[in-house]
């Protein structure tokens, strides 16, 4: 006779039962998802578990480097654009941890430039090339060097009309600061964003840093700085001096000064007009970053309001004294930034 141990008879699980194992193991699932999967696939994480396990920095690097080849739609906060003392064009970019810039000159076909940049320490891989306004075909463009550096400078000459520049892309997670300076014939030189158009970046380095904001309004710079002192403000004062002092012929001494109260009227918005100009040499790419550029901007200014108060008065003895000391605001201005400029 063969002996057989006790028999157990296990009773299949309940619909309750089925259905709470699932709940748990749903449950479980959620939770790992949470901790782990989120950090380290998005940078998303709401436990803190995926910081202490390392997993978090991985998907903020994930993230960071599937969005870092998407120009920003607008300036980022610390960009900033200003016109160098000797007339060049300097522009100071931000990139953020893993993400890539570019910055572009406008210039037509045989202009030259010379340019220099380089980042706040960390090199950064880069790519020096240009694009056609008139592309052969659909993303025709010119590569002229690429590698890994924190700086470079040099000579170039645009083999034809377009945009010419460099994207730079940072390999780090921290972000880095690259500044470019060109000098030369370029009609523009400013970031390219999202849109596809360069957009002036902040009037001034201070302004972009202490309020952490920049302006996105569109300005005209162009025109050199010499042809704008002559042109533009050598004109304006002309017209201010052209009715002071005398003149004497075969008929006699003559009076330059206005004779009514109208000639008086024009005179005064001659020197109004004058002083609102100024705030054209505080614009974007036209400001000179140095307190003396601003000191000169201000002492025009105040030379063309002070004239303004003494068309008023209609005094002309006092009113030729002011223009003599908007000459010599002028030719200061001139000696330090527009040299040969009368």
């Amino acid at each position: 006779m063969t002996a057989t141990g006790p028999q157990i008879e296990t009773a299949p699980p309940t619909l309750r039962q089925l259905n709470t194992a699932v709940l748990i193991a749903a449950g479980a699932a959620a939770a790992i998802s949470i901790a782990t999967v989120l950090p380290a696939e998005y940078g998303v994480d709401p436990t803190g578990i995926g910081r202490v396990l390392g997993l978090t920095p991985m998907g903020e690097r994930r993230v960071a480097q599937a969005n870092g080849g998407k120009a920003p739609a607008g300036p980022v906060a610390g960009d900033a654009i200003a016109t160098t003392p000797d007339g060049g064009r300097r522009v100071r970019i931000v990139l953020g941890p893993y993400a890539g810039r570019e910055v572009k000159a406008a210039m037509k076909a045989g202009a030259e430039l010379t340019y220099r940049w380089s980042t706040d320490g960390a090199p950064v891989e880069f790519e020096f090339h240009g694009e056609p306004d008139v592309p052969r075909t659909p993303g025709d463009y010119s590569s002229y060097a690429k590698g890994m550096k924190a700086s470079a400078q040099g000579r170039f000459k645009a083999g034809f009309a377009g945009h010419h520049g460099w994207y730079w892309k940072n390999p780090t997670a921290k972000a880095v600061v690259v500044t470019a300076i060109v000098k030369g014939a370029v009609e523009s030189f400013a970031p390219i964003y999202a849109k596809g158009a360069a957009v002036a970046a902040p009037a001034t380095d201070s302004v972009a840093g202490a309020a952490g904001s920049v302006e996105t309004t569109r300005y005209a710079t162009d025109l050199p700085l010499k042809t704008v002192m002559r042109a533009v403000f050598g004109h304006a004062a002309q017209e201010i001096w052209k009715r002071q002092g005398y003149v004497s012929d075969a008929t006699g001494v003559h009076s330059l000064f206005p004779k009514d109260a109208e000639e008086w009227t024009l005179a005064e918005n001659d020197a109004l007009s004058l002083a609102e100009m100024t705030n054209i040499l505080l614009l974007p790419g036209r400001r000179v970053d140095e307190q003396a550029w601003i000191d000169s901007v201000a002492g025009v200014r105040k030379s063309a309001l002070t004239l303004a108060a003494l068309t008023r008065k209609q005094d002309k003895d006092a009113y030729m004294e002011a223009g003599l000391h908007l000459n010599d605001a002028c030719n200061a201005c001139h000696a330090r930034y527009a040299p040969g400029v009368e």
